[in-house]
């Protein structure tokens, strides 16, 4: 347990001895490093609320001087101007989507894991986004390897998913493939892991945009508000997971590994 990172469990060994007083700081260590594990935990949340807040100001500064200064315009010429409203819509509409992103970001959500089949829920949320993807003359390739079972929230599991997609989309804005991937891995401990891979043939990722891919409120496009991928990783990360990805000219691959469900685990 205590390799495992449980750090709250101290060793007792009744007797005294060298023994006991080789538990004794065994224990006095395992202290230490929980407390030092607990500031650095806390130390990395003010960072991460600090580069969050930065990135709100940027966010909204923007819209809001647009909006400011087409108001401003309407008072000076004191008539109320078409085109000058529809940007104020538009400014208006941008603050609302960084706003309901930064909520799905920060807020707590109740996780009800299930067992099911990733396959399953890619081919539902195929399901969901095939009319998108035939506008836009995206076809999809898959290529399922097995159907193991993880125990993952569905929802958010499915929102992941929709959101690798939306980018992979969005990396190909005249069209191409989008390839699914799944299979069963051996870790060293002995367990499984279920790899879901969703790669597209776009123009790849900038290797001086690769550190700050995952970094809330970074975007490469215009009007994104730049939560998507931080969101995915959060979420993959709570399901005990691991987000990552490779790229190269011909497109991007982005690829987690989620536990196998239990009954999958010997």
């Amino acid at each position: 347990e205590i390799a495992g990172g449980r750090l709250d469990k101290p060793i007792d060994v009744k007797g005294g001895g060298e023994i006991s007083a080789l538990v004794d700081a065994f224990n006095r260590m395992l202290s230490g490093l929980k407390n030092y594990r607990e500031k650095l935990v806390a130390s990395e949340k003010l960072a991460a609320l600090g580069q969050i807040s930065a990135g709100i100001a940027h966010e909204i500064r923007n819209p809001l001087n647009s909006i400011s200064m087409n108001v401003q315009m309407m008072e000076k010429e004191g008539k109320l101007d078409k085109e000058s409203l529809r940007i104020i819509s538009n400014e208006v509409q941008r603050l609302k989507l960084v706003m309901d992103e930064l909520l799905n970001f920060t807020k707590s959500q109740a996780s009800s894991p299930t067992p099911c089949s990733m396959n399953d829920l890619m081919d539902e949320v195929l399901g969901l986004m095939r009319r998108q993807m035939e506008h836009r003359g995206v076809s999809v390739m898959k290529d399922y390897q097995d159907s193991t079972e993880v125990r993952v929230d569905t929802n958010r599991m499915k929102q992941v998913i929709m959101n690798l997609l939306i980018n992979a989309m969005q990396a190909m804005p005249a069209g191409g493939e989008i390839t699914l991937q799944t299979e069963t891995l051996a870790r060293p401990d002995g367990g499984k892991v279920v790899r879901c891979s969703i790669t597209d043939t776009g123009h790849g990722i900038a290797e001086e945009n690769a550190e700050k891919i995952f970094q809330p409120f970074f975007s490469t496009r215009e009007g994104g508000a730049g939560l998507g991928l931080a969101i995915c990783k959060r979420i993959i990360e709570e399901a005990g997971g691991v987000l990552g990805f490779f790229s190269s000219e011909d497109g991007a691959t982005f690829r987690f590994d989620i536990p196998a469900h239990a009954a999958e685990n010997p």
